[in-house]
């Protein structure tokens, strides 16, 4: 098993590798604009200098929090929204053509009033997050709600199962892979919108990667774009990795919905 762990490894390791050499041979040879890549050698080599001075490691943690904070604020209010609508035919009727119609609208067109009701600082980042996360969650957590086989509900209702008892035992193991999904799908999503909210709105000291990355570019810093770059990306991989952790776990008690209805007694 260790063999094979370590095979596995390096495997995932060749398509990277790859990549990475004929990036190196290409601004090397200078196949693009020297003003417009650098090697990977002196961008790896910046990164580590930036890192070691604390510069991108302050930039990090703020773009991270702000992330984690909007994401999972918006999950919440998605997962009490979308249960809401889905178990209560009337809420379902007044409200979900609103939220269907907003759900289209781009995330940019948010912005405005955002800033009208927020202002321009950290709450104003956060909100934008939060609502992006907010309509990809509701949409997936609703339609797994109510592809929910009707006898499960009515076999909950035989045996007077309290709302409480049916989200519990019944709602949420059946509606936990869509809502795991849609919190990964919204993570990545987020570092897109926090990448723009950072650089349209920054406060010094407190900007974050995505206005470090777009300052960098703007004014010709190509291997700190890219030590941004390539820090967001790792950020983001560990992330969705720990979010996929838990995930699997979830899916140990959310198996199947049958194997719930019976651990339960329903």
């Amino acid at each position: 098993m260790k063999r094979q762990g370590i095979l596995s490894v390096a495997s995932s390791l060749i398509v990277p590798i790859i990549l990475i050499a004929v990036w190196e041979t290409i601004v090397r040879f200078q196949m693009v604009p020297p003003s417009q890549s650098a090697p990977p050698s002196r961008v790896v080599a910046r990164l580590g200098e930036l890192l070691w001075s604390g510069v991108l490691i302050n930039h990090a943690l703020f773009s991270l929090g702000r992330l984690l904070v909007g994401v999972f604020l918006g999950v919440f209010v998605a997962i009490l929204s979308s249960i809401s609508l889905a178990s209560l035919p009337k809420a379902d009727r007044l409200f979900s053509p609103t939220v269907q119609l907003f759900a289209g609208v781009p995330i940019v067109l948010w912005m405005p009033f955002c800033v009208m009701f927020f202002g321009t600082g950290e709450i104003f980042k956060i909100s934008l997050t939060a609502i992006s996360a907010f309509f990809l969650v509701h949409t997936s957590t609703f339609q797994a709600i109510r592809t929910i086989e009707k006898d499960f509900i009515e076999l909950a209702d035989v045996y007077e199962k309290s709302f409480i008892q049916k989200l519990k035992d019944v709602l949420l193991p059946f509606a936990t892979p869509a809502i795991f999904t849609a919190l990964r799908a919204s993570l990545a999503l987020g570092w897109i919108v926090l990448f723009f909210v950072e650089y349209a709105s920054s406060k010094e000291g407190r900007e974050g990667l995505g206005w470090f990355i777009a300052d960098s570019r703007s004014v010709g810093r190509v291997e700190e774009e890219f030590a941004g770059l390539i820090l967001l990306a790792i950020i983001a991989f560990l992330v969705d990795k720990f979010i996929g952790a838990i995930q699997k776990r979830s899916l140990q008690w959310s198996d199947t919905l049958e194997s719930a209805l019976q651990t339960h007694n329903l």
